[in-house]
């Protein structure tokens, strides 16, 4: 599945792969796309809720990097909703980005996730 997405003037790509019941998500755009970041989300049941899932989040940052706050959220995000292991590498470099376009990032990649979340389950 790919979806390209838009986030002031950035422009971005997340594509997903299905490795059997386990997810491969990269997400990469901006200025100069590269890989900054992959994170390893595993799921297992909540400490203070064992009936709903969460996910533990393994990240590795190139050094200098940023693109671990992403790739942690999506990653943890995708596991705990679908119960799966879950890998996502990111790299975005974009010289204006500011809080407002780190928030509009954020709620763009919620709505993705809840997105690929739902065409999974009808799959």
């Amino acid at each position: 599945m790919d979806f390209d997405f838009s986030v002031d003037k950035l422009n971005l790509s997340l594509t997903l792969t299905m490795a059997g019941e386990d997810a491969s998500v990269c997400i990469f755009g901006g200025d100069r796309p590269h890989i900054g970041c992959t994170a390893l989300a595993v799921p297992h049941p909540g400490i203070s809720d064992r009936d709903k899932m969460s996910s533990t989040v393994s990240v590795i940052n190139v050094a200098g990097h940023r693109d671990g706050l992403v790739a942690e959220y999506c990653a943890k995000k995708l596991s705990s909703e679908r119960g799966c292991v879950v890998t996502v590498s990111c790299g975005i470099h974009y010289e204006k980005f500011d809080e407002d376009i780190k928030r509009e990032l954020f709620e763009k990649l919620d709505i993705l996730c809840e997105e690929i979340s739902e065409r999974l389950k009808k799959e």
